[in-house]
């Protein structure tokens, strides 16, 4: 696996904020596709709040077609 990344950190330190950022920007260049993502949280809540957040910035830059195909990414 060329781009598997591990980020481990205490609550409140901002994991999501650093994972919506890097996956973000890796869907905008197209180097990662996002049906292609998979990523593990502590909770359900934790998940979708990440998927939000991905989603909420891919529209917010014009990439619709992006943040739809996240829906198939395996995150949870």
């Amino acid at each position: 696996m060329r781009n598997l990344k591990l980020i481990s950190a205490s609550a409140g330190s901002g994991k999501t904020y650093r994972l919506t950022k890097e996956l973000t920007e890796l869907i905008q260049s197209g180097q990662i596709a996002p049906n292609k993502i998979i990523a593990t949280t502590y909770t359900k809540k934790a998940a979708e709040e990440l998927k939000s957040r991905i989603r909420e910035s891919l529209i917010a830059e014009g990439k619709t077609r992006e943040a739809n195909l996240l829906n198939e990414a395996m995150i949870g």
